[in-house]
């Protein structure tokens, strides 16, 4: 469908993310924090951080966006007979539809590379990711483009600490280190990736 290669790594993907997030809040302040499902506040604290702080942000071992539709999506792969219900008609800006594609064939890629390492990054059941590794192209992409384009950032609480200290011109040690803290000590349902 798409000729485009994909960078296939998470640091891209998250930096893009937060990009993405940040030319929202540019337009609409208020309506990126629902599609982001965050609080004005980590999004006005987010526009502020230079592109070098940003570049710090992404740089965590899992995926911090999760769109908000993917358990419909790993619900039909896993039960083809399993319709969806309808989703929200709003037309997706070509950014938010190229980060959809982004995050879906990084999970791919991931899942193609190492089962148990990509379900911990991606937090998706191991079980699951053969069905998103075997299914073809087309078929992801045309699910991926009927799902709504809201992600929602993970573990936005510390998200919060990380960018106030970042803000405070903590050492990027510091930040390196709560960030690797925080998302390595998240609480991923073990039942899930086991």
């Amino acid at each position: 469908m798409l000729g485009q290669r994909w960078i296939h790594d998470l640091n891209s993907l998250n930096r893009r993310g937060w990009t993405l997030m940040r030319e929202f809040a540019r337009v609409d302040i208020k309506q990126a924090a629902l599609q982001f499902g965050v609080s004005k506040r980590l999004i006005h604290r987010i526009a502020r951080l230079p592109p070098p702080a940003i570049q710090v942000l992404a740089r965590v071992p899992v995926a911090q966006f999760v769109p908000a539709d993917r358990d419909l999506l790993l619900r039909f792969l896993e039960d083809p007979s399993f319709v969806a219900p309808s989703i929200g008609s709003r037309e997706l800006a070509a950014e938010e539809r190229e980060f959809n594609l982004h995050y879906w064939h990084t999970l791919r890629a991931q899942a193609d590379s190492d089962l148990v390492q990509a379900s911990v990054q991606f937090n998706v059941h191991r079980r699951l990711l053969p069905l998103i590794r075997d299914a073809s192209i087309d078929q992801l992409e045309d699910l991926i483009l009927s799902l709504r384009p809201e992600f929602r950032v993970v573990d936005v609480q510390n998200i919060e600490v990380i960018a106030m200290l970042i803000e405070a011109e903590a050492s990027e040690q510091e930040v390196q280190h709560l960030l690797f803290c925080s998302t390595t000590a998240n609480s991923f349902d073990l039942e899930r990736w086991s």
